[in-house]
């Protein structure tokens, strides 16, 4: 009678402790992303030499992230792309991932558009309010950028 206990017990632990696209090894953080970028909205790590330029939009925060090499674009707030939902595969995608990162359900895809390649980011928390959408147009170093993607936290 206690082995069966044991066993039921063991199954329902295995069962609750992991859920789909949730992996604890996503949210570590690389090593080289020690900048924390602070915006109203949200946060993201880049490497120490990375800034912050704040745009003007007229119904979402806008404005991006300048590396040495590399150019992060940010579009936050409610008009910023929809839902998740909207985000599809078509022909001019080279890439698409649906994750999560920090909890927050996430697409992921590499895209031609105009002869440019644009990695983006798209993050829904599920409450029309906040939707952040980023992205970086022809990157140098496609591995950082979606290192820095992979570190998205809304507040």
């Amino acid at each position: 009678m206690n082995t069966a206990k044991l066993c039921v017990s063991v199954f329902f632990m295995l069962i609750f402790s992991c859920s789909e696209g949730e992996n604890s090894a996503e949210d570590e953080v690389p090593a080289e992303l020690t900048k924390v970028q602070d915006t109203p909205f949200f946060e993201l790590r880049t490497p120490l030499d990375w800034t912050l330029e704040v745009g003007q939009g007229f119904d979402t925060y806008v404005g991006h992230f300048i590396g040495p090499e590399d150019e992060i674009f940010f579009d936050q707030g409610i008009s910023s792309f929809g839902t998740l939902h909207n985000i599809r595969e078509d022909d001019n995608t080279l890439s698409f991932e649906k994750t999560r990162v920090n909890g927050i359900p996430t697409v992921i895809t590499k895209r031609n558009e105009n002869d440019s390649v644009i990695l983006f980011a798209y993050f829904d928390a599920n409450d029309k309010v906040r939707l952040n959408k980023l992205y970086s147009i022809d990157p140098g170093d496609e591995d950082l950028v979606i290192k820095i993607f992979r570190t998205h936290q809304f507040k």
